[in-house]
């Protein structure tokens, strides 16, 4: 059965469509990625959208430089976050689709499978909200991001960007907030306890992680690896 010259056409429209805003979307946010090559935003989108649907004011990141901080950490958010961190390209298309199946049979997109660098590109770029074309965007901008800057450059962007609790980012006022004092100051249970708080730092924060079964969890992995 031959496909139509209607068809093709906008097939072929489609596929060139798509290719050209692939292209300009990547050219976009390629100066912004060479800048975090050396420069830590003190301001990302997550702030912004934080203090723009909820009034909340945030302290601008004042970067720690990764070699301040303890060796293990990195190893901290692999064992939890990200196992093939180190190894993948950006993205873990195994754990993608896996996510999309989940997803599918549940009806709702609840499982994102993102990695650090996925997350890290969300944080930085994008919106906290659910669907499937910031998702697109998050992958593209992650694959990206992982061409250009370093795994230690990603690592270190990572530590000083995420969201540690309403207002808080990075590992510096995260230190600060929740234990009032800096980061080279910090136990490894004090660590364990930050790391295990990052999936939910708004509900949850060091002294009751213990009450959510899934953060108890996290813990209890850190303890077991790295005590």
């Amino acid at each position: 059965m031959k496909i139509q010259k209607p068809v093709l056409s906008i097939v072929r429209g489609s596929f060139a469509a798509a290719g050209a805003f692939n292209l300009l979307f990547f050219l976009f946010v390629l100066p912004f990625i060479i800048l975090l090559s050396f420069c830590t935003p003190r301001v990302n989108m997550l702030m912004m959208y934080r203090a723009l649907f909820y009034g909340e004011k945030s302290i601008p990141i004042k970067p720690a430089p990764l070699e301040s901080l303890p060796g293990y950490l990195p190893g901290m958010f692999v064992l939890l976050e990200d196992h093939n961190f180190y190894r993948h390209p950006g993205i873990d298309p195994a754990a993608i689709a896996e996510a999309m199946e989940r997803n599918k049979s549940r009806g709702q997109m609840t499982y994102g499978a993102s990695t650090i660098t996925q997350q890290l590109s969300r944080t930085i770029f994008l919106t906290p909200r659910k669907n499937y074309l910031r998702k697109y965007l998050e992958i593209f901008i992650a694959l990206e991001t992982d061409l250009i800057l370093s795994k230690d450059r990603i690592m270190e962007l990572y530590l000083n960007e995420i969201e540690w609790g309403k207002g808080v980012f990075g590992i510096r006022q995260a230190s600060l907030y929740h234990y009032g004092k800096k980061p080279d100051a910090l136990t490894k249970e004090e660590y364990m306890r930050l790391v295990s708080i990052i999936t939910n730092p708004r509900d949850f924060n060091v002294k009751t992680l213990f009450r959510q079964s899934g953060m108890a969890a996290r813990y209890a992995a850190l303890n077991a690896r790295f005590n």
